[in-house]
């Protein structure tokens, strides 16, 4: 065969091994970036268990740990300043922290894979009167890690007993809000 002969095809080749690998990626990429749904096996995994523990940072100084809040229902958020979603959501947190704190709920953010500043300016920025934690490396396993956490925002409702009942891992409305305290038992 004479070189010439062998160009079409070799460039032919390349072409299908190019669009293989671009099309193996695209796949794989959709399944990674693909936000978790409700509803989802890997969305129940602390579902109906104990909410993992954690002793953390808050942003003004001092340290919380969830195991104090045993006995009272707890919203916990995960958010990040960064996170566009995070800030459409955050004005609604803000209000029901207030109203449903005269019903003993306590509502806890954890800023994930942010700088200690810029949660405060976040948190500041929204009125968050809420106790605000850091997820650093200097709590073992990480929260974020511990509660299998996709991205940002996602919220988690605690029970009084210490209970995961229900884990919405979006950007949360008031509707949903208010769904999951009903899970917890708040009215």
């Amino acid at each position: 065969m004479k070189p010439s002969e062998l160009k079409p095809n070799s460039t032919l080749r390349n072409i299908i091994v190019i669009g293989s690998v671009v099309a193996i990626l695209g796949v794989l990429a959709a399944g990674l970036l693909k936000p978790a749904q409700e509803g989802n096996k890997s969305t129940a995994l602390l579902e109906g268990k104990a909410a993992p523990v954690f002793d953390l940072a808050m942003i003004n100084g001092g340290r919380i740990q969830l195991e104090q809040f045993k006995g009272k229902p707890v919203v916990l958020n995960f958010f990040a300043s960064w996170c566009v979603p995070c800030k459409d959501e955050a004005p609604m947190l803000s209000q029901a922290a207030v109203e449903y704190s005269k019903k003993g709920v306590v509502f806890l953010g954890i800023a994930y894979n942010d700088k200690e500043d810029k949660a405060r300016e976040f948190a500041n920025t929204y009125d968050l009167g809420f106790p605000i934690l850091m997820d650093d490396s200097s709590d073992a396993g990480r929260t974020s890690v511990k509660y299998a956490l996709f991205g940002v925002p996602e919220t988690f409702f605690i029970d009084k007993d210490g209970i995961v009942q229900k884990h919405h891992p979006e950007p949360i409305t008031r509707a949903k809000l208010e769904a999951g305290l009903k899970r917890i038992g708040v009215e």
